[in-house]
């Protein structure tokens, strides 16, 4: 057993992802099944108490999705707007339409939406995703209405499949695309692929249980609303997290001070020369030893790490003097001076392909660099926690690098 939850980790948790793995890999699936049990268990309770303004509630959707799809544009996130449409072509699709005609399509556009890289919206990449995806439904209707033998092939169902369930395109699709995104979701810990899930269900949901027009209505807000949070977290992300280390950047150290008791200690902390690596090697390179202290810092024992700024960090450790921090401190930087950073070849190929190719032969080429830090640490004792961090960093500047000072 131990063997085999050692290879589900590694299975999900690859190499390169900057996902701290003492994170719950479901924390962003916990709404949504929290709201969608709730639903299930409350909804035609939720749909006698909301009869009254059921002429009210009807307007609701459309509201929600346009500004669902504005606010999309706004944040550039092409991959929720997409996900939002979809959800909203199912739920206004007619119901001659049968589900074999349009789940099937729906699972496979969320699982191919799930690949897709962010490139924004309005762009040649945005507006052409979208316009796959508004051909499709034209298709699928005029299909619907024109060609009924490929509806019929479509609702293929095999004697051996119980009647209860719906045709094996159905089947297939859905439970093929539900474990791709829950592996994604796991994975890769994102609001994004756990929303992209959520819609999933919702969709089908939509389509295969026969729901009163009221109980459609507030299921889609539900699958709205969550495509608003996800939202809305993408732009915390933004403003709280640094994109290229993974961690939180200096506002969330600056709120984080704010919250600390009496006792608390800081450490600043920044790569030994690394002007130097973006020099000789450039910004490729420098991004690179980043993204490796990054990963060893989000592993320091009672600790929280944050990038400060450039090549500098800051670590907040709550509930302790800087005498108790020394030993994480001094361990963090033990495990990054014994790091090694490979650097590519200038003979291998930029090619992944071609790369490939030249596996198991000689890499006398590739070149190894070390990299090394320096750390300044302070206690919440001083009237600038982080003015004097940095001043004791800079006293380890001056006594040789690669040490940690008080």
């Amino acid at each position: 057993m131990p063997a085999l939850r050692q290879r589900l980790k590694l299975a999900l948790f690859r190499k390169g992802t900057t996902v701290h793995p003492y994170l719950p890999p479901l924390r962003h699936l916990m709404l949504p099944v929290l709201l969608l049990s709730t639903f299930a268990i409350s909804g035609p309770w939720f749909g006698r108490l909301l009869s009254p303004w059921d002429t009210t509630l009807t307007l609701l959707p459309p509201l929600l999705t346009l500004l669902l799809l504005l606010l999309a544009g706004y944040f550039n996130s092409s991959r929720a707007l997409l996900g939002t449409l979809l959800l909203a072509l199912l739920y206004a699709a007619p119901p001659t339409l049968p589900a074999a005609a349009t789940l099937p399509l729906f699972a496979c556009n969320l699982a191919l939406i799930s690949l897709y890289r962010e490139r924004g919206t309005l762009n040649r990449w945005g507006l052409l995703r979208l316009a796959v995806i508004l051909i499709q439904a034209a298709l699928v209707w005029a299909g619907a209405q024109h060609l009924p033998d490929l509806v019929a092939l479509a609702a293929f169902h095999p004697t051996w499949l119980p009647a209860y369930m719906p045709p094996l395109p159905v089947v297939a699709s859905l439970c093929l695309c539900s474990i791709w995104l829950l592996v994604l979701t796991v994975q890769r810990q994102q609001r994004v692929e756990a929303s992209l899930l959520a819609t999933l269900v919702i969709g089908a949901w939509l389509q295969l249980a026969s729901l009163p027009g009221l109980e459609r209505q507030i299921l889609l807000v539900l699958g709205l609303g969550l495509w608003t949070l996800a939202l809305l977290g993408h732009g915390h992300g933004l403003a709280y997290h640094d994109e290229l280390t993974g961690l939180p950047g200096r506002r969330a150290l600056n709120d984080a001070l704010l919250r600390q008791g009496r006792r608390y200690a800081v450490a600043m902390l920044d790569v030994d020369h690394f002007k130097r690596f973006n020099d000789r090697y450039g910004h490729e390179v420098g991004d690179q030893v980043l993204k490796l202290v990054a990963s060893k810092l989000a592993r320091v024992r009672a600790g929280k790490a944050y990038r400060y700024g450039g090549e500098e960090f800051s670590i907040l450790f709550s509930g302790r003097d800087s005498q108790g921090a020394l030993e994480a401190l001094e361990q963090v930087r033990v495990d990054i001076e014994q790091a090694r950073l490979q650097l590519r070849s200038p003979e291998r190929p930029r090619s992944t392909r071609q790369g490939k190719t030249q596996r198991g032969k000689s890499n006398s080429g590739n070149k190894q660099v070390a990299v090394t830090i320096s750390i300044g640490v302070s206690d919440s004792h001083s009237d600038n926690p982080i003015g004097a961090a940095d001043k004791a960093l800079y006293r380890a500047k001056r006594q040789g690098r690669n040490r940690v000072c008080r």
